[in-house]
């Protein structure tokens, strides 16, 4: 929650009201808060020009899975979806901070263990969207935070790890920015594609 503190002075002509945001709270739900890209971790992606919401359009977007651009107005809620969520509901959830994790995973072995790994990360339930995503290769797992990517085959737990932990919350987006914290996913409704 954003407070504003209010100023007032006597009332004439030359009366101004000022506000001016309180610096935020932390807490443990709400996320690293990252303001800047964590060297070594992901790969800086150039923003697209715009973040407006366009529903129901389909948007083509410049990096897959996609990493910033226009988007749904809904965000979906966080989670595990074995079966997929649109880009442009988790385009969303990143410029409000959250990080999405896109598999398409062919191993049995992986398909069994990134659960796990999904539950095992701290607020997953209020930074994580893990996805089915057919548009990268066999085997590959992507992890998207607004304007960053990185990819990989199979699971890596500690590179999961790190780069949940590194964005989570951040503030990347002008949103995000301009409310000096990130926005969980809690309140939004489960959607799938």
């Amino acid at each position: 929650m954003v407070l504003l503190s209010l100023s007032l002075s006597a009332c004439d002509s030359d009366s101004a009201i000022t506000y001016e945001p309180s610096p935020p709270v932390p807490s443990p739900t709400q996320g690293g808060g990252a303001s800047s890209y964590a060297d070594g971790i992901g790969v800086p992606q150039p923003l697209m020009p715009s973040a407006f919401h366009v529903d129901p359009e389909t948007v083509a977007y410049s990096t897959v899975p996609p990493t910033s651009g226009d988007h749904w107005s809904r965000p979906t809620q966080c989670g595990f979806y074995e079966d997929g969520v649109a880009d442009e509901l988790v385009v969303h959830n990143m410029e409000h901070g959250n990080v999405v994790v896109s598999f398409n995973l062919t191993e049995d072995v992986d398909k069994e263990r990134l659960p796990g790994v999904h539950e095992s990360l701290n607020g997953n339930d209020q930074w994580l969207v893990t996805r089915f995503y057919p548009d990268i290769p066999q085997g590959t797992v992507a992890l998207t935070a607004w304007g960053v990517l990185d990819e990989f085959e199979g699971i890596n737990q500690g590179r999961i790890e790190r780069f949940y932990e590194a964005y989570k919350g951040n503030l990347f987006s002008e949103e995000t920015r301009w409310l000096g914290r990130g926005i969980l996913c809690t309140n939004e409704i489960r959607m799938d594609r």
